[in-house]
Parts: C-alpha cells; sequence; structure tokens
C-alpha cells in the first residue's frame, strides 16, 4: 500500500522531524529561542516554481505559497541561505545567458 506525504508531513519531516530521528531537537529543526538558525529566502518567481496552468488553477483552489515551495521548489528558488545564523549564499543576478550568474552587485570588468 502507498501513502501520499502531504506538503505539512513534509515539511515537518526534513525540519523538527528530521532533527529528532537523529536526537539533534534540542539545537535545530525550529525557530525556537537558543536554537540554530539554518533559514533559507525564497524567490518565489524563480525557477519552475510558479508553473501552475490555467486549466489546473479553474478546477483546483490556488495552494498556498508554502506548498507550492515544499511541491515544486529547487535550488533556482534560494535567494538566501542562513547557516548558524551566518549567510552561507548571497542573492545572485540572473543574466540573460542560460545558467549564466553573477554574484548582485557585481560589475562587468
Amino acid at each position: 500500500a502507498s501513502a501520499e506525504l502531504d506538503y505539512r508531513c513534509a515539511f515537518w519531516a526534513a525540519t523538527l522531524g528530521g532533527a529528532r530521528a537523529i536526537g539533534l531537537d534540542d539545537s535545530l529543526g525550529s525557530f525556537a529561542v537558543g536554537k540554530q538558525f539554518d533559514a533559507i529566502i525564497v524567490d518565489r518567481d524563480a525557477g519552475v516554481y510558479d508553473s501552475f496552468s490555467e486549466a489546473v488553477l479553474d478546477t483546483t483552489p490556488l495552494p498556498s505559497d508554502f506548498e507550492r515551495f515544499v511541491n515544486l521548489g529547487d535550488d533556482r528558488n534560494v535567494h538566501t541561505v542562513f547557516v548558524r545564523g551566518r549567510v552561507v549564499k548571497a542573492p545572485v543576478e540572473r543574466t540573460s545567458g542560460l545558467g549564466s550568474k553573477r554574484p548582485r552587485g557585481s560589475t562587468d570588468t
């Protein structure tokens, strides 16, 4: 038998559930005072995140931004990454070349 995993369960498994599974839920897995701050800022205008067709939207309630990111988001949607409270991946500026990226604020020489 197969069971579907909805976005809420998937998120829990990737955060607090995963931390509990490895015995680290006292220091990570949720946004609680005293825990490590590991998080991402999502760019909802990048990648395939927003690729719902009009036909689907006409028959299905519009999912929340959070649900859409959990189900459709990928590395192209990651704007900024924080690990232990420090930025480890800064925003990049997409250029016209397919797949080319450069850090925001950089200049061509």
